[in-house]
């Protein structure tokens, strides 16, 4: 089942991949947050078609590759969205989208507000 996940999941970054690519202004160095995502989509696949083992004793053992796969998602998913980041904030159309989903957040009542610095209960502001 784990296998199924990983495909679907890698299928479905890539999809995300082509989409940000598409759906953002060009830019010179455009290409390298979504190909970055693309990387960790593949990586999901790969990681896919070489599954974590159990020997005869229950020990889980890597058959080699998978933990590669799992190391290449993880850092071109972090990096990827780093740079991505940069590109977003370039484009007019999606600029405001940071500080207008983390303004909504923070001015909404009920919701923690520890890390803006203040109330943790719930309901109205204090």
């Amino acid at each position: 089942m784990q296998q199924v996940s990983f495909v679907v999941f890698g299928l479905l970054t890539l999809i995300f991949a082509v989409g940000l690519h598409r759906g953002l202004r060009p830019s010179r160095r455009g290409i390298a947050g979504p190909a970055l995502f693309g990387v960790s989509g593949l990586a999901l696949l790969f990681a896919a078609a070489i599954p974590l083992r159990q020997d005869a004793a229950g020990e889980v053992y890597d058959p080699g590759g998978h933990i590669v796969a799992g190391s290449a998602f993880f850092a071109a998913s972090a990096v990827g969205l780093l740079v991505l980041s940069r590109r977003i904030a370039s484009d007019p159309a999606w600029s405001g989208l940071a500080l207008d989903a983390g303004g909504r957040a923070h001015l909404r009542p009920g919701v923690r507000r520890d890390a803006f610095g203040g109330h943790s209960g719930g309901g109205a502001t204090a």
